[in-house]
């Protein structure tokens, strides 16, 4: 974690955000202090469903991090925040060196 922690920066997230969509090459990850980033999916009928909501306890772009760049869904702000944000390239580059420490 101490590697991480220069790189994070501070980001506001405003109401109806899209932080990335379907199919978007996720390249930030996300820490949220507070508010709630919903992920969504748009259904072939037109509707949307909510299949998880993400808030200070968790990650939004999570799946980028292990190795997945490609968003499977769209991430919307619900509730403006205040987050972290690092660069998926770095997290990953941090994450490494953690491990071989």
């Amino acid at each position: 974690m101490a590697t991480l922690v220069p790189h994070l920066r501070v980001v506001e997230l405003p109401d109806e955000t899209v932080l990335f969509e379907a199919g978007d090459t996720i390249k930030t990850l996300y820490f949220p202090h507070n508010g709630i980033v919903s992920i969504v999916v748009d259904l072939t009928s037109g509707e949307m469903v909510e299949t998880a909501t993400i808030g200070r306890d968790s990650v939004v772009g999570g799946s980028a991090a292990v190795d997945d760049d490609i968003a499977l869904n769209r991430a919307v702000v619900q509730v403006k925040a205040v987050a972290s944000a690092v660069d998926v390239g770095i997290f990953r580059m941090c994450s490494a060196r953690t491990e071989l420490c």
